[in-house]
C-alpha cells in the first residue's frame, strides 16, 4: 500500500497517479462517491489519512509499481 511521504505532498502524489492513468477528475469522483470539487481539493492537500490513501489506491487498482513510477516524475522535495 501507499505510505504518506514526508519529502512530498501526497495529493500531488495522487494528481500524478490519476494522469499517468489517464483518469479524469470526474471519474475519479464517480468512483469515490465525491464530487469533483473534492477530488481537486484532495489533490491539494498537505496531509491525507492512510484510511483515505487505501480507499483511493483500492478504487483505481494502484500497484506498488504505478507509485514508484509516478514518484519518479515529481519535483525534487521543497
Amino acid at each position: 500500500m501507499l505510505h504518506q511521504n514526508n519529502d512530498h505532498q501526497p495529493g500531488e502524489l495522487l494528481k500524478l497517479l490519476r494522469n499517468l492513468k489517464g483518469i479524469k477528475q470526474n471519474e475519479a469522483a464517480r468512483k469515490l462517491g465525491v464530487r469533483q470539487q473534492a477530488v481537486s481539493k484532495l489533490e491539494k492537500c498537505k496531509s491525507i489519512s492512510k484510511k483515505k490513501y487505501e480507499e483511493i489506491i483500492l478504487a483505481f487498482k494502484f500497484t506498488n509499481e504505478d507509485i514508484e513510477t509516478a514518484k519518479r516524475f515529481l519535483p525534487p522535495p521543497r
